[in-house]
């Protein structure tokens, strides 16, 4: 029984596969969450973390081999005001904020930290 060689198209295939993936792991990683917002962005962050870490809350997030990251926050309607309900990351006291503006956030899930899997938008309750 003879043995197949692997050529050198094949390497540089693999080559190329394990720098995409190196690629997608950084980019991930790195530039995928939404930093150094202003003060009212950044409430709605922390409203945005603490609703989908309570809503999708299973066991592959418990494991965690599921996360979800904020890559997006954008005006909804400038004309709306948003009513906040959320657990302040830092003291941990539930907060309830009206925000003048309603914002809209595009929140990608990533298994093992790095690969997308899904995403959708997350919005606030509008004030009655």
């Amino acid at each position: 029984m003879k043995q197949q060689q692997i050529g050198k198209k094949e390497i540089v295939m693999i080559l190329i596969t394990i720098a995409l993936m190196i690629t997608l792991g950084i980019k991930s990683t790195l530039f995928d969450e939404v930093r150094d917002l202003p003060p009212a962005e950044q409430q709605f962050k922390d409203f945005v973390d603490y609703t989908v870490a309570r809503d999708y809350d299973g066991m592959m997030e418990k494991a965690p081999l599921k996360v979800y990251r904020v890559y997006k926050i954008e005006m909804a309607d400038k004309k709306q005001n948003a009513v906040l309900r959320y657990k302040d990351p830092e003291t941990g006291k539930k907060v309830e904020v009206v925000q003048d503006g309603r914002y809209n956030a595009k929140v990608r899930g990533y298994v093992l930290g790095v690969f997308p899997i899904n995403q959708f938008d997350v919005t606030a309750e509008i004030q009655k």
